[in-house]
């Protein structure tokens, strides 16, 4: 979310730089969340799969599985997440995954996860991660 700290694109280049040989198992953690900084939530709806690749609708799939499978994530199914960073890792490992690995199943994955739950607290969540992410 870009209310942690405004993108800018040497950072992005940066991490992409970092990221050419994909996500690592232990590589960080996200930190996302159901609801946004205004404490809203949001569908995933058939407009915004419109414009997902192939790899991403089957890696969509194979998470929303995962999350009816699980009566604790059960919750979360079919809802968009936010993720509450202030370093856009998200946004220059998606630039590189489409540029590069667009047609890679190996590239389109879930990587591990802190799930936050901002509401009433949205103030001090943004101080903490602007902190976190410097």
């Amino acid at each position: 979310m870009a209310k942690v700290r405004p993108v800018g694109e040497m950072g992005i280049q940066h991490l992409e730089r970092e990221f050419v040989k994909g996500y690592r198992d232990g590589d960080r953690v996200m930190y996302i969340s159901m609801y946004n900084n205004e404490e809203l939530s949001s569908d995933v709806t058939e407009e915004v799969k419109a414009d997902w690749s192939p790899c991403w609708e089957r890696a969509n799939q194979s998470f929303e599985d995962e999350l009816q499978a699980d009566p604790d994530l059960k919750q979360f199914s079919g809802k968009m997440f936010y993720v509450w960073e202030g370093n856009h890792r998200l946004a220059a490992w998606l630039r590189h995954i489409n540029n590069h690995h667009a047609k890679d199943p190996e590239w389109h994955i879930s990587v591990h996860c802190i799930v936050l739950d901002p509401r009433g607290q949205v103030g001090l969540l943004l101080n903490a991660m602007h902190d976190i992410n410097w």
